[in-house]
């Protein structure tokens, strides 16, 4: 068996109950909060489960320990001889009784002493060549203690606390694998309140945009045109009359341009789509890469020619556009 490597210090007490480990570990917290009453209640006093071991003949143990705030802020744990001797106190072992505790142990290492006076007594149904023995194969004699194992009954209390101690152990883990289900769920439903409350937030800023920008053209209704405001409708009126003038006739001069180059666009696409006529078993391989090179070379101009009437149509389009809008 590991020896354990308690002080006082580490304030660590063992309450053996006279329940399952199962039932115990399922009711750890509403033990701690007990234990807490009996301690008085205080607001600096807090009581921590550490674990719940199954023992033998259904029965298990709880460790916990008691951590106290000082006055000036640091927090202690309460030795583990303290907290011993004030649960065996007549009162607080009739509340532990009540709640079917069989005993109450501080949890402390062996002394040099103790220790070697357990590995110098040999149990009761071995040998004292089988003790010793046992010591001699130890693998980690400063981690390890040997411990008898005589008889079935022993062997099998052995095999049911491990057994025990596997369920509880799996229980533990289905327990917590609930709870990081639960845990994704929440992550999950914050997700998506934040997200609403992104949506929100969004909207109430295209909203306060939205007024923000209305809000200088409402508080100038009535108001006179500014110079800017002046120089900018003067700027369109010339542009409109230049557009509608008899001798220029630009307006008439774009729609004609823009057939032009709807009409032309159409012819070019139509000559890209056909196929040469040309017989390619009667050419020779540096003809053959002389008219690859012309092809790429052709296909090159035709795409800076679309580029080009693209520009134009765009150009045409936004003159059409501010003469309508100058119409207005």
């Amino acid at each position: 068996m590991p020896k354990k490597d308690y002080i006082s210090e580490d304030g660590v007490v063992r309450l053996i109950f006279n329940k399952s480990g199962a039932d115990v570990y399922d009711v750890r917290g509403a033990l701690a909060e007990l234990i807490h009453k009996m301690l008085g209640e205080r607001p600096n006093v807090q009581v921590e489960v550490d674990g719940v071991n199954p023992l033998p003949n259904n029965k298990s143990e709880l460790m916990l320990h008691v951590l106290e705030r000082l006055n000036d802020g640091n927090v202690r744990k309460v030795p583990a001889s303290e907290l011993h001797s004030f649960l065996l106190q007549p009162t607080q072992k009739a509340h532990l009784q009540a709640m079917l505790v069989e005993d109450v142990q501080a949890k402390l290492n062996l002394t040099k002493d103790m220790e070697k006076q357990y590995l110098e007594k040999v149990p009761p149904g071995l040998s004292s060549y089988m003790w010793f023995q046992a010591q001699r194969d130890n693998p980690d004699p400063e981690n390890l203690l040997p411990m008898p194992v005589v008889g079935f009954e022993a062997m099998y209390a052995s095999l049911k606390k491990e057994v025990e101690l596997a369920t509880m152990s799996k229980n533990v883990c289905q327990q917590v694998g609930a709870d990081v289900k639960q845990l994704e769920k929440k992550v999950e439903e914050n997700k998506q309140t934040a997200l609403s409350y992104q949506d929100k937030l969004d909207r109430l800023m295209i909203r306060q945009l939205h007024v923000s920008s209305t809000q200088p053209v409402v508080s100038r209704i009535g108001q006179p045109l500014t110079s800017f405001e002046t120089n900018l409708c003067d700027h369109i009126s010339q542009m409109n009359n230049l557009m509608e003038a008899p001798e220029r006739n630009l307006k008439n001069r774009a729609q004609e341009l823009t057939a032009n180059i709807q009409l032309h666009d159409r012819y070019l696409t139509e000559r890209s789509k056909r196929q040469p006529r040309v017989d390619l078993r009667s050419l020779t391989e540096t003809e053959k890469e002389d008219m690859g090179k012309a092809c790429e070379l052709l296909l090159t101009v035709l795409d800076a020619c679309k580029d080009k009437i693209r520009d134009e149509r765009e150009v045409l389009m936004k003159l059409m556009y501010e003469d309508s809008f100058g119409t207005q």
